[in-house]
């Protein structure tokens, strides 16, 4: 799922190919148009400077705008997770974090780097990149910038699986298997936090107070945090 923030059109997308845009009046989801152009089932959207992003499981990410399909990128393998930042794309499976960067405007796309790592993506004040290792229970700190992005740090906390990072700023949430939330500072590079909800987490996002949200076995969990 992503959204517009100009035109507060909200994306979502399914195992079907397609990808539904939806316009929101009145605290009501109308669907407003359906974007086809894959031919495998879509894992992820991400929107950024009026560009929709999509990857599916072919590893092909398509580039829309205005809903009109405007380019399509091969990223070898299944993209399960995708962020985008300025003309640099960011995909992740489970064995390595690719990094492709745009130039000639958007119609053509380069690899810069490989870095051994897998999803879940979690893009930082436009300067840092985190997710786990290939093993996914330690989560790596990189910079997302063009200089080489260096490893700023590693993060170690968890015994299982890590399925969902969230945060802003210099604080950040990871939660999985282990049914445990860590907090993290990445300043400091050290964790500040944890909480236990006894489920296993498989979603988190953060609202515009500081609220984390989490999902785990058909629950929704709120977290009360001061970040």
């Amino acid at each position: 799922m992503s959204i517009d923030p100009v035109s507060h059109l909200l994306y979502t997308c399914s195992p079907d190919t397609t990808i539904q845009e939806w316009k929101l009046e009145d605290g009501k989801c109308y669907l407003n148009n359906i974007l086809k152009g894959h031919t495998q089932a879509i894992r992820k959207l991400c929107f950024s400077d009026g560009i929709l992003y999509s990857g599916d499981e072919a590893g092909e990410v398509k580039l829309w705008k205005n809903g009109d399909l405007i380019n399509t990128c091969n990223m070898i393998e299944e993209v399960w997770d995708l962020k985008v930042h300025k003309k640099q794309i960011f995909t992740v499976r489970d064995r390595d974090v690719v990094i492709n960067e745009f130039n000639d405007g958007l119609r053509r796309c380069w690899t810069r780097k490989h870095i051994p790592g897998r999803g879940p993506l979690l893009l930082l004040q436009e300067d840092r990149i985190c997710f786990p290792d290939r093993n996914g229970t330690c989560l790596l700190v990189h910079g997302s910038s063009t200089d080489g992005f260096p490893q700023l740090g590693t993060l170690q906390g968890h015994s299982m699986t890590i399925n969902a990072l969230t945060g802003r700023h210099n604080v950040i949430f990871s939660g999985g298997w282990d049914k445990r939330i860590l907090a993290w500072d990445l300043d400091k590079m050290i964790s500040v936090g944890e909480f236990e909800i006894g489920n296993s987490i498989t979603s988190m996002t953060t609202g515009p107070h500081g609220q984390v949200y989490v999902t785990g076995e058909r629950r929704i969990y709120q977290l009360r945090t001061c970040f």
